[in-house]
């Protein structure tokens, strides 16, 4: 039985072992397992495996010198690059005569996974030249049935989501309409509750990237930040539903922001994408030159309509971290601050099964002083009666102090730096000095006007970008008819 190693355990290693964990068994590839090397982890490194007639490497990396490195690293072994690989694997699949009837098309897993490839992965390889040509055919075939079910080509497709009520697009689609633009919704068939909720905007359902390659619009508008795909008529705008992206990329990654991260990012094609900030433009500018829109955040035009008013006194703290590791690392801490203030527990809404925040939840909840907060609004009663926000590269890291106008206490290990550029703002964070009780006290010598000064002199259109992007997909549409 084949044992199958993805080599290294960069951001990509994670999407190729998904592909390849779906193409095991029903579509012919044999593998005991899958496993992912990484020469930094003790165990896991490539020096540690031998090779066997049974195993063999699949090495996915988009520099070109780091994977020569990489290939001379798996001599020995039965190596292949990844998209080479994958590609001809598909190739033979798209080759049967089911995919030319497009109610089979419709119901096809392996047609899905194939656009969620290619939305990742890319090379200049003859197998993944014919992928795209194998593909151009079939999505054809989907875009014509879009267009019989709509009757006519729309000017945009407007992807909605049930994650936070699609609030991260705020009003786009109602100043779309305004200006007289045609607008179709979209809900992804995965999105369970989507279709419910979105009901009165009568959305199609169907796969996310079906619509993202389908060409039956001018514009199609989403939050998913990745967005590769096919060669299309349309462009893609993106309005990314986090704040900090891409600037958390300097708190996320062990490497800094070098030549293959902007190539990286610079390979979607016929893609606008919008920046909340000044910092996140300066370094997608660097990817997207001037396919990169000064937007700004269309979530914070909501704001007005939401009470962020009480009367309840400033007591509670806000404990929002991201990296369920570090949270637990924190529990001692944790109890030392119960002991001194109110303590809110509030897991990202993807992190709610998690369990190390149930872990953490079961071993705190019976403490007067501890709380838990899942709710969908992250503004409600128990985060209005907060003085500061104990976060990490959540995005509550930003928008909790612009927000509420209360200070973030940083908790990230390192933070490296772009140009002038660090993760960390001292507009609205307090750094995290391992002392929780220490750190939260320094919040209320916290000059909060800051925060003021952080919103006039960085974002774009604050509580206006709605507005403002509409205009601009609005000329972008009419100077094209």
């Amino acid at each position: 039985m084949n044992k199958i190693y993805i080599y290294p355990n960069n951001e990509d290693a994670f999407y190729a072992k998904y592909i390849l964990t779906e193409l095991i068994d029903e579509y012919g590839l044999k593998a005991e397992f899958i496993s992912i090397l990484d020469d930094n982890i003790p165990g896991h490194e490539i020096s540690k495996i031998s090779p066997n007639k049974n195993s063999f490497i699949l090495i996915s990396c988009f520099d070109k010198v780091l994977f020569k490195k990489l290939f001379d690293n798996a001599k020995g072994f039965k190596r292949y690059d990844f998209t080479t690989f994958i590609s001809s694997f598909f190739n033979k699949i798209l080759n049967l005569n089911e995919l030319n009837d497009i109610n089979y098309l419709l119901k096809s897993s392996v047609l899905r996974l194939v656009l969620f490839f290619i939305s990742f992965f890319k090379n200049r390889s003859n197998a993944y030249k014919m992928l795209n040509a194998n593909l151009e055919n079939l999505v054809s075939k989907l875009s014509s049935y879009y267009i019989k079910m709509l009757g006519e080509k729309p000017d945009v497709i407007y992807f909605l989501s049930s994650f936070a009520n699609s609030k991260h697009l705020g009003n786009i689609d109602k100043f779309m309409k305004q200006n007289g633009l045609k607008i179709a919704y979209f809900v992804d068939e995965n999105d369970a509750s989507g279709g419910g909720m979105f009901k009165n905007l009568n959305p199609i359902i169907a796969p996310f990237y079906y619509m993202l390659n389908t060409n039956i619009c001018k514009i199609f508008i989403s939050t998913h930040t990745v967005c590769m795909s096919l060669k299309s008529s349309h462009k893609k705008l993106i309005v990314p539903h986090a704040f900090i992206y891409p600037i958390a990329s300097l708190a996320q990654r062990k490497r800094p922001l070098d030549e293959h991260f902007f190539n990286k990012l610079a390979r979607n094609n016929n893609l606008i994408v919008c920046a909340s900030t000044k910092s996140n433009y300066k370094i997608l500018k660097t990817a997207f030159k001037n396919r990169c829109l000064k937007a700004g955040y269309p979530m914070f035009d909501l704001l007005p309509n939401l009470n962020s008013k009480t009367q309840d006194p400033k007591n509670k703290i806000l404990l929002a971290i991201n990296n369920t590791e570090f949270l637990y690392t924190f529990k001692v801490q944790v109890e030392k601050l119960l002991n001194k203030f109110q303590v809110i527990l509030r897991p990202h809404p993807a992190q709610i099964f998690d369990k190390e925040f149930l872990n953490l939840k079961k071993e705190l909840e019976n403490h007067p002083n501890f709380f838990y907060d899942d709710n969908k609004n992250v503004i409600n009663p128990l985060t209005n009666s907060t003085f500061c926000c104990f976060s990490d590269t959540s995005s509550l890291s930003y928008t909790y102090a612009i927000t509420f106008k209360n200070p973030v206490i940083l908790c990230v290990q390192q933070t490296q730096k772009y140009e002038d550029i660090s993760f960390f703002d001292k507009r609205l964070h307090i750094l995290y000095n391992g002392d929780m009780v220490k750190s939260a006290r320094k919040a209320f010598e916290f000059d909060n006007s800051l925060v003021d000064k952080y919103i006039k002199d960085e974002m774009y259109n604050y509580q206006n970008s709605s507005k403002f992007i509409a205009e601009f997909i609005t000329r972008k549409i009419k100077e094209n008819r």
